[in-house]
């Protein structure tokens, strides 16, 4: 690993813009929330727990690998918004696409971080809260369309991979048709059936999926958790080969998010449909400098210019560093052997980070490109 790349934020790096995340705790947090965070005490033994305490535990005053017991003491010490301000406003993100959970509070994480955010609408969410203030079900379609145009969001996410891992029974992938169902199929759906049958139904997934390519906005596709707190969430993309088809000609891009342990798949996926991209998620910052063999594998096969940067962090701070501090160095570090093999040139090298780390999320959602990023 080059000198340039040894510190956590190089300074030649070009500033990260993070393509999804999720805001987090405001709240001094108990040290067991803390680790359910974290993912878990299976998380802690583990090289999530070992890159968590070699970079983070500096950036809070405290020696690399500290153990976890002084890490937690020195984190309730200085408190949330210390830590978080810390954490955040070092990561070298300068643009944050947040999906934002019910009952969350970007404000304080945007502030924190010292960056510009950037909404993504939850699909799902938007259809029920609208039908939650009264809408009819027969107009819902209509009003979804409004919404969707009036939000100001740079994209939106599906919960329909998700969703359909976790259910038993469903299949292993995303709950996504070859198209849309008619709007009466739809306001059947939100009529007759209660909001756990809808989220079961891939007919409800699908309209509300093509609704947000019509309306030109970027669409999400998490495939899983795949190292959360409580149970692996797997979704396999091979199941959403016949909507990456129907969809390829909507004028939007479809975003792959989170497919470890299909990484390679995706990659394939990112390959054969131009309208496809796809980040590494949470497995870049869980991986520890390990993530760099899954950096490895998919800019083998993957175009330079579909592979996003995301740090998928959620309620932690330590989510968001981890994930740039990491992606920096594993991508940096394979890029370096490239190079010293003369397999690729130092300009190329150059092009490919940038790429990666700001500009495909820029031009995928639409990001203004006032700030340079250096």
């Amino acid at each position: 690993m080059p000198d340039r790349w040894r510190s956590a934020v190089p300074d030649d790096w070009p500033r990260l813009v993070d393509g999804h995340c999720h805001p987090v705790s405001s709240e001094d947090l108990p040290d067991e929330a803390f680790v359910g965070y974290l993912g878990g005490h299976a998380a802690v033994d583990a090289m999530s727990g070992v890159a968590l305490r070699r970079w983070c535990s500096p950036v809070i005053d405290l020696e690399p690998h500290a153990s976890l017991e002084a890490y937690l003491e020195r984190r309730r010490a200085l408190g949330a918004d210390e830590v978080n301000r810390r954490l955040l406003s070092r990561a070298g993100v300068s643009d944050l696409v947040v999906d934002e959970p019910t009952g969350t509070d970007v404000a304080a994480t945007v502030a924190a971080a010292d960056a510009r955010s950037h909404h993504v609408v939850r699909l799902e969410d938007l259809a029920e809260r609208l039908l939650a203030d009264g809408t009819e079900p027969g107009a819902l379609a209509d009003a979804v369309r409004v919404a969707l145009d009036e939000d100001g969001a740079v994209a939106a996410t599906t919960l329909a991979g998700v969703q359909a891992a976790a259910v038993p029974g469903l299949t292993a992938g995303p709950m996504l048709g070859t198209h849309p169902p008619l709007d009466a199929t739809f306001a059947e759906l939100a009529a007759g059936a209660e909001p756990a049958e809808r989220r079961e139904d891939p007919r409800w997934h699908t309209w509300l999926a093509f609704a947000a390519l019509d309306a030109g906005l970027p669409l999400q596709v998490p495939l899983g958790h795949v190292l959360a707190h409580g149970g692996p969430v797997l979704g396999d993309p091979r199941a959403i080969v016949p909507f990456l088809r129907a969809s390829a000609d909507r004028g939007a891009a479809v975003v792959l998010v989170n497919p470890y342990p299909h990484h390679q798949v995706a990659a394939v996926l990112a390959r054969a449909y131009p309208h496809v991209h796809l980040d590494l998620g949470r497995i870049t910052r869980a991986g520890g400098d390990l993530s760099a063999r899954v950096v490895a594998d998919v800019i083998t096969v993957a175009p330079f210019s579909r592979l996003l940067y995301a740090s998928d962090g959620f309620g932690i701070a330590e989510h968001h560093y981890l994930a740039a501090v990491l992606f920096r160095r594993a991508l940096g570090g394979v890029l370096h052997e490239l190079v010293v093999r003369d397999e690729v040139d130092r300009a190329t090298s150059d092009r490919i980070i940038r790429a990666t780390s700001r500009d495909n999320a820029m031009r995928v959602y639409g990001i203004d490109g006032s700030d340079d990023g250096r």
